[in-house]
């Protein structure tokens, strides 16, 4: 009994750690190490990170992908800053794929 509950807790929490969100938005450029996209409802959006297999097929610091729409897949990462003893968190790009 003591093993499947241990064995559940490692799946539930899995789950959430493995979660990816999306979101359709056109590319306002990269900024200060972040890539900022619009939804269509005018939210800005701010990733702080890419997949290597994503930086390999898109080069979003070429200037030609701005105002080009695309849907993400995104995750979010909770991190901790040593200085502060704060946690925040890191958005990162794990697909891109254009909308033509």
């Amino acid at each position: 009994m003591k093993t499947a509950i241990i064995l559940m807790t490692l799946i539930f929490s899995w789950m959430t750690v493995s979660q990816e969100n999306m979101i359709t938005a056109t590319y306002d450029g990269l900024e200060e190490g972040s890539y900022y996209f619009t939804d269509e409802e005018g939210n800005t959006h701010s990733f702080q990170g890419m997949e290597d297999s994503v930086m390999e097929s898109y080069d979003l610091s070429n200037e030609s992908l701005v105002g080009r729409m695309f849907k993400i897949s995104y995750r979010i990462e909770e991190e901790l800053d040593v200085e502060t003893d704060e946690t925040y968190d890191n958005y990162i790009i794990v697909k891109l794929s254009p909308i033509q």
